[in-house]
This record gives C-alpha cells, structure tokens and sequence, in this order.
C-alpha cells in the first residue's frame, strides 16, 4: 500500500513539475509575441511594460516552485533552462518598451 501512495505521489509530482513548466513556457512565447508587437507598432508602451512587469511576477513564483518539484539533476537543469528562456524574453521585451 505504501509504494501504491509513493508512485502515486510521484506521479502527482511529475506533473505539477510539466505543468509549471509549460506555465513558465507560456510566458516566454507572451513575451516574444509582445517583443514582435512592439517593435511593429502594435502595442504601446504602457502595455509592453505590463506584459514584461507580470512576466517578471510569474518567473519569480515559477522559480520558487520549480525549486520545489525539481528532483533530479536533469530536471533542475530542464528548469533552469526554461526559467533563463523568460529571463531572456523579459529583457528583449523590457529592451523595446523603453
């Protein structure tokens, strides 16, 4: 019963962790979508700060998370790189909206 309880935890496990992933994927893809926007005009600047400052916001809670779910080498590593990838858009973004 309780390698029943344990697989399921780790199961439970492994999909917060994809889920927070794809969270954090998500608004890495926002912030190159606004990064584009921006530079055509699309949106101004009010808006792109916004994007960028909720971004920023969400990479913070992310990374408490991820530090959480992360159990391995591997994953940890997949985490940092996915966390770098919004660090990275934020800053492109943050670089257009002046």
């Amino acid at each position: 019963m309780v390698a029943v309880l344990l697989g399921i935890s780790a199961a439970c496990a492994k999909q917060d962790l994809a889920s927070e992933l794809d969270g954090v994927r998500s608004w890495t893809s926002t912030t190159a979508l606004a990064v584009d926007r921006r530079a055509a005009g699309a949106i101004d600047r009010a808006v792109a700060v916004q994007l960028a400052d909720r971004a920023e916001e969400a990479r913070t809670r992310s990374a408490k998370s991820l530090d959480q779910l992360a159990a391995s080498d591997s994953e940890r590593t997949l985490a940092t790189a996915v966390l770098d990838s919004l660090r990275d858009g934020i800053s492109r973004l943050r670089a257009v909206a002046p």
